[in-house]
């Protein structure tokens, strides 16, 4: 087992359900009861649903290649997307918000990433 890349995949099951029941009522249950129109809150259902697929199918793709190393390079694929969403949430927390610590979900990305990449490197086969 590598043990990087199975911490990286329980931090990323712990978001998962952090946006699940942390998140979910905070914002999904608020913008359901919003004034948005009816394609608009269906609209911001899939985009809610979707990153929570999202988590929860990288979590599962973390622990395939935590347990099969043949499956390794998962790892990356996750890194790239979770990178992707940590800049997202830094970017629009800066420019938007004015302070990087108002979505600090990008702290649960980077710590992510850090560790796949550290267990994607570890699990390298060695040259001779």
């Amino acid at each position: 087992m590598n043990r990087l890349l199975f911490s990286a995949a329980c931090f990323s099951l712990l978001l998962g359900f952090a946006h699940v029941f942390g998140g979910g009522p905070e914002f999904h249950v608020t913008a359901l009861a919003s004034n948005l129109l009816v394609d608009q809150k269906a609209v911001y259902s899939v985009l809610w649903h979707f990153a929570s697929a999202a988590l929860f199918i990288n979590s599962a793709a973390l622990f395939l290649a935590a347990f099969k190393s043949a499956h390794r390079n998962l790892s990356a694929l996750v890194f790239l997307q979770f990178f992707a969403f940590g800049v997202l949430f830094i970017g629009y927390g800066m420019l938007r918000l004015g302070s990087p610590w108002v979505l600090p979900q990008w702290l649960f990305f980077a710590l992510i990433c850090v560790l796949a990449a550290l267990g994607y490197m570890r699990g390298r086969p060695q040259a001779i």
